[in-house]
């Protein structure tokens, strides 16, 4: 119990996001330091499946037309 790891939610800077985006809409700025290039991402999700830790979240931006 007392080796289980307390990082969930936490970006560890494991690059799996960056890695696997193919429209290359994660931006690396420093080791665990990301960014989201909104004009680039299509909201496919992969790399909140693919967190680790749980610690990517898509949010809707509006624009959307309903659907």
């Amino acid at each position: 119990e007392a080796l289980r790891c307390l990082s969930c939610g936490t970006c560890t800077g494991c690059d799996i996001c960056y890695t696997l985006c193919g429209e290359r809409a994660v931006v690396r700025r420093a080791p665990g330091h990301y960014r989201v290039d909104v004009t680039r991402c299509k909201g496919c999700g992969v790399c909140v499946q693919e967190c680790p830790r749980g610690g990517v979240h898509l949010e809707d931006q509006g624009g959307g037309n309903g659907d």
